[in-house]
């Protein structure tokens, strides 16, 4: 059975009709009034809009980005420091090398030069000089420093060989003719002018040690500059420095101690050999 609905009953319905209506848009009005007053960002003024365009355009590069990250990022820099440092270790090992050979090393007047064996013949270095790709970075007194492709080499004299056959060597320069003999007389203050620089002084002379039967009989002058202090103390290309002051010359220092005793003593004796034959120059420092 079809209920009709009355006047009364039409009204009621539209009334909660309205009522819900009424309720539903005051709900959307709440809700706009608080998104607006609290979840939308302030309005950007033209001027403020203005800046913020001609700042994009002056960094449109995105480079300063890596500082976003600037955590992250700082464990490549610490590996590299890590890096560094044992480099640094690396190039404190000390080897030794196998194809140079320490001679003999002079120290005169707080200048040090060292006399080397290399697989091209001999040489004279000093400090900073290269010779077979090693840098010479330290000369002591019986040592030598080099470095090459990031390590360090240490050279050293054998001092202990120097004097077992002393006696044999110079046995052997007996057999040289009689003896020439020459007296040089020179002013000190000459002398310690004229040696006080050790490189200049090397730079006109080239002296190699002297080997027969595998065994170092002197040092010669392969080559004396004409008119150069040396040349002027008699000494020619060619001189075999055989003793000084009566003692065999059989290693490089030995045959350097020329140099120190011309600044320190009074009286030096030298035996050479020249042309077979051997002759003795008396050096007079006064």
């Amino acid at each position: 059975m079809v209920k009709i609905l009355t006047k009364l009953d039409i009204e009621k319905i539209f009334f909660i009709l309205l009522v819900v209506s009424f309720g539903t848009s005051l709900a959307l009005i709440i809700n706009s009034y608080i998104e607006m007053r609290f979840f939308t960002l302030p309005e950007v003024s033209k001027h403020e809009s203005s800046s913020i365009k001609k700042v994009e355009k002056e960094n449109r590069s995105y480079t300063g980005m890596v500082y976003v990250f600037e955590t992250e990022e700082k464990a490549e820099p610490e590996e590299f420091e890590v890096k560094g440092q044992e480099r640094k270790e690396s190039e404190k090992v000390v080897e030794t090398a196998k194809d140079i050979k320490l001679i003999g090393v002079i120290n005169f007047n707080g200048k040090k030069v060292a006399l080397l064996k290399t697989k091209k013949g001999t040489a004279l270095v000093k400090k900073d000089d290269l010779v077979d790709g090693y840098r010479i970075i330290s000369i002591e007194d019986f040592s030598l420093m080099m470095k090459k492709n990031g390590k360090i080499y240490r050279l050293t004299v054998n001092i202990g060989s120097g004097s077992v056959k002393s006696s044999r060597i110079y046995k052997k320069t007996e057999k040289v003719s009689k003896a020439d003999s020459e007296v040089i007389k020179i002013d000190r203050r000459f002398v310690e002018e004229k040696t006080a620089d050790i490189g200049t002084l090397l730079k006109d002379v080239l002296i190699v040690p002297e080997i027969k039967n595998n065994e170092t009989i002197g040092f010669r002058f392969r080559y004396v500059k004409p008119q150069s202090l040396l040349y002027k103390f008699g000494l020619r290309s060619g001189d075999l420095i055989i003793s000084i002051n009566d003692m065999p010359v059989r290693t490089a220092e030995e045959a350097f101690k020329i140099y120190n005793m011309l600044r320190n003593e009074q009286f030096i004796k030298l035996v050479i050999e020249r042309n077979g034959k051997r002759k003795v120059i008396t050096y007079e420092i006064r």
